[in-house]
């Protein structure tokens, strides 16, 4: 019989069986109720404790030859649960070359090789052989052998669901069938093996899972019809005692570049020891982990752009396929030793096709001897401590002692570690197969400073800043931008807001409001765009480039107008949405000047780290932004604040030419009005209408002197306003003494008002001031008076710089006058001539001095 091919048990995790053949005519039928598996204890007794390692496990079946359907049996597969396991790599075995010293019923292998028996019924009689382990063969878990040789295949095989399968292929065809075949294998082979004492080692050792039954399958295909398999189950026991198993699992963590704010590699051991005393219990299997990587420890956005992506269908995921993942979508490795296992246990780990609140997956596969342990991982942000969590869920129910989950290094590795140095702390839950509690683990790397100082305080902050516009001429439209940039190590920018120069102004009513939803979204129409945003993210070298834009929106935080800078977070194969940061855009009332603000900036976008490297803003739609007219210095401040609350506040000098250049041609007219109160002693109200002509310089101040004729009574006046009352824009009605009204080309409706006076300064006349609102914008101007010799004046001085088309205001007649005529208004027959000496300045420097004629209509009848 020398160099025939021995009967060769490959699996997994212990346990085979073998197949029969039918004999003379055409039959092919497991003969019902004969397949039978059962755990037996040493007294020969059914044994159902979990993790244990029982006597003997004795499988068997029988083929009926009598169906005369015409097949003929071709393959058997005899599987068994998965988390039934053989000690594969502690147990001796038998050489194949000196395996294949077979002599008849004698065989030289070592008999604490012997692993079980194995009894084939041939033409009725009983063969009882003993079974061998034997080295395994390329792509075999196990391999086991008798003398008895027949001319098939058996190999062990992994089933997607992690359970073990021995395959016999090709199997012999009549005239010598095998009606029934038994294997018994032994659950600590010392206690049966001839020739001893030999040490004892556990060989089988029992599922950890309780609750439900374990079953073997067996199928059969035939020559004639292999799409057609036969199939039968047989439950064997339910599993009890789980609950006294032991699962005291560890865990480590390190880092390949434990550096503040840099991509690194890095490696997870998850430990689970493993009891071998054979008549002591195993550890419960690990199902599920979740691991709170070390606070800081992000997705680095650099690595998600480089890095491809490994469908469900090219990694095989719950099949027996080949992976075949592309090179890129590889992001780590996988390591695994333990007592099932032939040795250490290599494979890798791909970035996964994202699922529904999966949106980074690990898709986790290592060889085992022709067979794949394959399993999936999510990793997603915690929502209370945005902590990165992977969830390792469905791990195999193989008995492992260390599992190593490593990521790769270098320039685009997957992880970044965290901004600040320090010990970084993480936890780990794991859930074993028993059913019993999680065990929870603490995880604590130490991470250095950037530069290398001692670790103390925040990391320093310190962005660069830059602003300023593509064209200073004055008046003219242009283009404004604010780049910030920050380097390695440094804090991030959590805030940021720019103060535009002084005059700047904003045509807002040329531009559609996006609306809050759209905005929050970050589905603005490009009717709402106002510009431009690009930004960098990530550590070192290998950054994520964003581009987006910058919309107008309505009112929010309190300021008439808000902003919403949106990036599409289009990051290599990861679509993430959109990436939103809203902000305020308010005026100061007073000097006109517009800050923008932004609300905090994210920091982690479902796992992925956020760590701008560059912000840049460009406010560039066409004719939006409109240049002061006046040319005295100015500057952009830029602030930046941190999460520490540090502040950078840059100013950026920004002044534009050719004020002179531009025209100022404005025309001022006065009237009084109620012609009942043309009289001596009478209070008439007063008008002062002012108009712009577009594409002038805008006014910075003017000032007119009344005629003698008028001075100011203070006997209309019900209140006056306080002035921090004033400022806050309080002002009581009663204070009220007239209205004002303002066109601007910056916005489609006027601005209008009431006319307050207010406390002065000092003891001298009161203020009027004007709080203009319209179209989200409020301005106020202070009109100061004073009565001297010549007359009443009123002075407006450092108006803001924002173009105004018309600003007309009218003082109130009658009780509530705040003017009075000293005589009337009538030279006989004829009205007089009223004549208010005006000084007006603009923005550019250009004054004007002239005599307007006030407008008065008294009834002078009868002279």
């Amino acid at each position: 019989m020398r160099g025939r091919s021995p009967t060769r048990w490959a699996l997994p995790v212990a346990l085979l069986f073998l197949l029969a053949a039918p004999v003379s005519a055409p039959a092919f039928e497991i003969v019902p109720g004969s397949l039978r598996t059962e755990l037996l204890d040493r007294f020969g007794q059914p044994t159902s404790l979990a993790g244990s390692h029982p006597d003997r496990l004795v499988s068997s079946f029988a083929i009926d030859n009598s169906s005369g359907s015409g097949d003929h049996a071709r393959e058997t597969t005899l599987t068994f649960p998965a988390g039934l396991s053989s000690n594969l790599s502690g147990f001796p075995a038998c050489s194949r070359a000196l395996f294949s010293e077979v002599f008849g019923n004698d065989s030289p292998c070592p008999p604490q090789t012997q692993v079980g028996l194995e009894t084939l019924r041939e033409s009725g009689v009983d063969k009882v052989l003993p079974l061998y382990n034997l080295e395994p063969g390329p792509n075999e878990l196990a391999a086991f052998g008798t003398q008895q040789t027949i001319p098939a295949a058996v190999y062990g095989r992994l089933g997607a669901d992690q359970s073990l399968s021995l395959v016999t292929k090709d199997l012999p065809l009549p005239p010598n069938p095998i009606t029934a075949f038994k294997i018994e294998l032994w659950g600590v082979p010392a206690d049966h093996q001839e020739g001893g004492p030999y040490p004892r080692r556990p060989f089988l050792t029992t599922p950890t899972e309780c609750g439900q039954a374990l079953a073997s399958t067996m199928t059969l295909r035939s020559y004639e019809h292999p799409q057609q398999p036969i199939v039968t189950s047989v439950d064997f026991a339910r599993l009890s005692g789980c609950a006294d198993l032991k699962f005291d699992p560890a865990v480590s963590i390190k880092l390949d570049n434990p550096v503040a704010d840099a991509p690194t590699g890095g490696r997870v051991d998850l430990l689970v020891p493993q009891n071998e005393d054979p008549d002591g219990r195993a550890s419960s299997q690990m199902r599920a982990a979740t691991i709170a990587l070390p606070a800081g420890l992000t997705v680095a956005p650099g690595a998600a752009v480089a890095t491809a992506i490994c469908s469900d269908a090219q990694f095989g995921l719950g099949s027996e396929a080949d992976v075949a993942c592309p090179a890129r979508s590889r992001v780590g490795s996988v390591e695994l030793t333990g007592p099932a296992l032939p040795g250490v246990v290599s494979g890798a780990m791909y970035l996964g096709q994202g699922r529904p609140g999966e949106r980074l997956r690990m898709l986790i596969a290592a060889a085992v001897s022709g067979s794949s342990l394959k399993f999936a991982a999510a990793m997603s942000p915690d929502p209370r401590t945005g902590q990165l969590l992977t969830n390792l869920t469905g791990l195999p129910p193989v008995a492992f002692d260390r599992m190593t989950l490593s990521f790769d290094g270098g320039p685009e590795a997957l992880l970044a570690t965290p901004i600040a140095c320090g010990v970084a702390q993480g936890e780990v839950k794991m859930a074993p197969y028993s059913g019993g509690p999680a065990a929870e683990r603490t995880l604590s790397v130490p991470i250095r400073s950037h530069d290398g100082s001692p670790c103390s305080g925040p990391p320093p902050f310190a962005p660069t800043i830059s602003a300023g516009s593509n064209d200073v001429r004055a008046g003219r439209g242009g283009a404004f931008s604010t780049i910030l940039r920050r380097a390695d190590g440094e804090q991030v920018t959590e805030r940021l807001s720019v103060a535009f120069p002084s005059g700047v102004s904003s045509n807002l009513g040329s531009v559609a409001l996006c609306p809050s939803a759209l905005a929050a979204a970050g589905a603005c129409a490009a009717a709402s765009r106002i510009g431009e945003a690009d930004a960098e993210m990530g550590p070192g070298t290998s950054l994520a480039r964003l581009q987006g834009g910058v919309y107008l929106t309505g009112p929010y935080r309190r300021a008439p107008f808000g902003v919403a800078i949106a990036f599409p977070a289009n990051l290599g194969p990861f679509n993430l949405g959109s990436l939103v940061v809203r902000g305020s855009l308010a005026m100061d009332p007073l000097s006109g000047r517009v800050t923008l603000t932004t609300d905090p900036l994210p920091r982690v976008v479902e796992g992925v780290g956020v760590r701008f490297r560059t912000i840049a803003l460009r406010i560039d739609r066409p004719g939006f932004m409109r240049n002061p007219t006046g040319c005295a210095p100015g500057g952009v401040v830029t602030t930046a604040t941190s999460a520490t609350g540090a502040v950078v506040r840059v100013e950026t000098p920004f002044r534009v030419g050719g004020c002179v250049l531009l025209p100022f041609r404005p025309r001022l007219s006065l009237s009084l009005g109620d012609s009942s109160q043309l009289h001596k002693g009478g209070k008439p109200g007063l008008g002062i209408s002012m108009r712009m002509p577009e594409g002038d310089a805008n006014l910075r101040a003017s000032s007119f002197r009344l005629p003698k004729v008028l001075g100011l009574s203070a006997g209309g006046l019900r209140a006056i306003c306080a002035r921090r009352a004033a400022q806050a824009g309080k002002c009581p009605r009663a204070s009220e003494v007239g209205t004002g009204t303002a066109r601007t080309p910056l916005l489609p409706r006027p601005m209008k008002g009431a006319i307050h006076v207010v406390q002065p300064d000092d003891s001298g006349p009161p203020d009027l001031w004007a709080a203009l609102a319209g179209g989200g914008i409020e301005v106020n101007l202070r009109i100061e008076t004073a009565e001297g010799k010549n007359g009443f004046e009123t002075r407006m001085r450092g108006l803001p710089d924002i173009p105004l088309a018309s600003f007309a205001m009218r003082l109130a007649a009658g009780k509530r006058g705040l003017l009075e005529l000293s005589q009337g208004l009538c030279h006989g027959a004829k009205p007089r001539v009223l004549l208010a000496p005006a000084d007006l300045l603009g923005q550019n420097g250009a004054a004007i001095q002239t005599r307007v004629r006030i407008a008065a209509n008294p009834d002078c009848a009868g002279g």
